[in-house]
């Protein structure tokens, strides 16, 4: 849904915002099961720093292409290198939480 705040447009396959929220959704889930398993989520330094480096390859891969939508040009095709690199990242972050179960680390 933040790609609507953008003021600028933006462009890609439908697929991309839906793999991004199938992840996002899934991520929620397992967030919820180990709040209720006692166990807090507590994101460490590395899973922050992949989080962000993962929402800024996502963002990049549906704005690289905003000056042909400006200009009303055909788009270059869509960079799903940097789409897949984003959601590997995301998955990694969650590894790196989740792998210490007491919530504690750097």
């Amino acid at each position: 849904d933040v790609l609507f705040l953008i003021p600028v447009p933006w462009l890609g396959p439908v697929i991309a915002p839906i793999l991004v929220s199938m992840l996002m959704f899934t991520a929620g889930v397992l967030i919820i099961r180990r709040d209720s398993a006692e166990q807090p989520f507590r994101p460490k330094k590395w899973s922050w720093i992949l989080s962000i480096t993962a929402t800024l390859s996502v963002l990049f891969s549906f704005l690289s292409d905003t000056q042909a939508t400006l200009k009303l040009n055909y788009p270059k095709p869509y960079l799903y290198e940097l789409l897949a690199l984003g959601l590997v990242l995301y998955v990694i972050a969650i590894f790196v939480t989740f792998r210490n179960p007491s919530g504690r680390g750097h």
